[in-house]
């Protein structure tokens, strides 16, 4: 990672990508006194994160949630003045289901309940006895299912481990590493060679200082608040539009080549944030290159029905699919149980979720189709008993970036191309992790690696 640099008073920055990490970047920017220009290619600010609200739903079609995990969230939203607008997901939340055998069972949410809990066998209960007697692994990078098979065994990995990435990821654990993706798990097993002491150890040794609540989150108007406040903090600085087509260091800064209204025009700037997907880079014409990065396929499906004639209570976060079991849904959220306001009195709204690695193709179908593999999961899994009144679909060709096995060789290509080009940073989800608060937080990393004035 390149080391931090001040610019000069009259310095200015590029910031490519206007997603919540590029946003972000050019907040603190601006807000340390550097002229920004943040290079937007679509209509919209925002990226994955939109919310869309009709006839009486209020659907988020990207991240549904936030979680500040640290202070810096906290602090952002304080100084954005959303303190007021935030409405915290509902007590029901605690409880989160997976499917097993065809029925929703609830996931643990304590020690004690992995001992009475159906979803494992009682061979699988007693094969976490033995964790902390299982040898750490040689290879530093491993993938999250060898490592969870040889740590938990292989129960775990199926009814656990393989929903919960299907639904955050929409990946697959034989795919993804657990040293990048799960870096905590890692981590644990290096320093205290078991996940139970290791654990245990960070319980009695946790700092006194309070820490941020781990509840879920959203805003009145839905996740898309937060980077509407912030596009409307940087005012004129979001030029939408306007795609970068080419960056080139330019004697001690760069010249940013963009297209705007059919025509190109090159501008200097003294640094440039990256903050637009991976896959991107290649698109850009210059001498910046870094090894490819996957991003499944993933359609998020919003279904609306009276309440009457969904069987289940929904009292929880929602539900996931593990591979074993014989769905095509990868997951879905009970969107009017977190949050009041997502559905209209007597109706409840269902995000589901289709497509990933899993099965790419499924995220590719026309509407019509998808909505009713849904339906014919959701009247299994749900008890629903009628068509849906409200249908709300969104496609993203490139959802996620996948931290695989290897994904070392991502973070050391992006390290090297800022060490060789001075005044480059990268922000985004393909340093600090995948979540709104990891993109936040790598958005703010990357202006403050530009020093202040």
């Amino acid at each position: 990672m390149a080391p931090p640099s001040s610019p000069r008073p009259d310095s200015r920055v590029a910031v490519v990508g206007g997603g919540i990490s590029g946003l972000a970047a050019a907040w603190r920017l601006r807000a340390r006194g550097t002229e920004v220009a943040l290079f937007e290619a679509s209509a919209r600010t925002g990226g994955v994160i939109r919310s869309v609200r009709r006839d009486g739903f209020l659907v988020d079609e990207g991240p549904n949630t936030l979680v500040a995990r640290s202070h810096v969230v906290e602090e952002v939203i304080e100084a954005l003045g959303l303190t007021g607008e935030r409405i915290w997901a509902s007590e029901a939340a605690r409880h989160r289901y997976v499917v097993r055998g065809g029925a929703l069972v609830p996931v643990p949410a304590s020690p004690l309940g992995l001992v009475t809990t159906p979803l494992l066998s009682a061979r699988a209960k007693l094969r976490l006895l033995a964790e902390p007697f299982v040898r750490p692994a040689e290879l530093d990078d491993e993938s999250l299912a060898g490592f969870v098979r040889r740590r938990l065994g292989p129960e775990v990995l199926d009814w656990a481990v393989n929903p919960f990435v299907a639904g955050v990821w929409a990946g697959d654990p034989e795919r993804l590493s657990a040293r990048f993706a799960f870096p905590v798990l890692h981590a644990l097993e290096r320093a205290h060679g078991s996940l139970a002491r290791g654990l245990l150890h960070r319980m009695r040794n946790r700092p006194p200082e309070p820490r941020p609540s781990p509840r879920p989150f959203s805003f009145r108007d839905g996740m898309q608040a937060l980077p509407d406040t912030l596009a409307h903090r940087l005012g004129d600085a979001v030029r939408l539009h306007t795609p970068v087509t080419g960056l080139r260091r330019s004697g001690e800064g760069w010249t940013v080549t963009a297209r705007l209204a059919g025509s190109l025009r090159d501008e200097r700037f003294d640094g440039v944030v990256f903050a637009a997907p991976l896959h991107r880079l290649p698109e850009i014409e210059g001498d910046l290159a870094a090894p490819p990065v996957a991003y499944p396929p993933v359609s998020v499906l919003a279904l609306g029905f009276r309440r009457a004639e969904v069987a289940h209570p929904l009292g929880g976060f929602g539900v996931l699919v593990p591979a074993r079991e014989p769905f095509r849904l990868l997951g879905a959220l009970f969107s009017s149980s977190l949050f009041p306001g997502h559905a209209p009195a007597g109706h409840v709204l269902l995000t589901c979720f289709l497509g990933g690695t899993r099965r790419p193709a499924d995220a590719a179908l026309p509407t019509e189709d998808l909505v009713a593999l849904a339906l014919g999961d959701l009247r299994a899994l749900l008890g629903v008993r009628a068509a849906p009144s409200f249908v709300h679909r969104a496609q993203w060709d490139r959802a996620i970036p996948q931290y695989d096995v290897g994904y070392g060789r991502v973070l050391a290509a992006l390290d090297g191309l800022e060490a060789r080009n001075p005044g480059l940073h990268f922000a985004g989800t393909t340093r600090r992790g995948i979540s709104v608060g990891d993109a936040l937080e790598a958005g703010l990393d990357a202006a403050d690696r530009f020093g202040g004035r």
